[in-house]
């Protein structure tokens, strides 16, 4: 029973960084999460960001997705190459250096991106409404995430934080740039487990 608790706990952290209320404390409280999904030397296929299926590492994206919430046609880019979206004049390269592959989830006010930079894969959260507290959260999450090096959280870079002004629009859009980690979701991998439940020495071991 005391497992159980804990995991619902767990999960109950996870459901609010996800809803943009982080706090310094639930993030480091994340990592016993994500460690459950880091790869390991039996199944090297589990990842903490993404629902689709991942490209392969150095392959470089054939489409390019704008991230102008405004735009008409942001999946329609017929140039994955242009640097501006022909539908809607924003910029396609983001911050200079990232160009949108894909959309990957939303929840909240949000959405995560898979982009690409110089052949490497990284995930991008954007932040789409200029709500105070979420933008004081979504914030204090950046900070928080670039001042830890732990193997079980998706790394940030100091300047994995920035704003990004779509065409046309009066709102900055606020981007959180971080490590992506391939593999299975938790989703997927409950499915390929016939969602059968996992023993207590296992929850254990999780939670370490």
């Amino acid at each position: 029973p005391s497992v159980s608790r804990s995991i619902l706990a767990t999960c109950h952290l996870i459901a609010r960084i996800l809803g943009y209320a982080v706090q310094a404390a639930q993030i480091v409280a994340c990592t016993a999460i994500k460690r459950v999904f880091r790869p390991s030397v039996a199944d090297n296929s589990i990842r903490y960001y993404g629902r689709n299926k991942s490209l392969s590492l150095g392959e470089l994206p054939s489409v390019t997705y704008c991230l102008n919430p405004q735009c008409p046609e942001p999946e329609n880019q017929p140039n994955s190459k242009a640097r501006t979206c022909p539908h809607c004049g924003s910029d396609l390269l983001i911050n200079g250096r990232y160009r949108i592959v894909r959309p990957l989830g939303s929840g909240g006010f949000g959405k995560t991106f898979e982009v690409e930079e110089n052949g490497t894969f990284k995930v991008i959260k954007v932040l789409y409404k200029n709500h105070p507290k979420a933008v004081s959260l979504f914030q204090q999450e950046a900070k928080v995430l670039a001042r830890l090096q732990h193997s079980g959280v998706p790394k940030v870079d100091s300047n994995g934080y920035f704003t990004f002004p779509p065409k046309g629009s009066n709102e900055v859009l606020h981007c959180l740039v971080m490590e992506k980690i391939d593999g299975m979701n938790l989703m997927e991998w409950l499915k390929r487990r016939n969602h059968q439940p996992i023993d207590q020495a296992q929850a254990v071991e999780w939670l370490k």
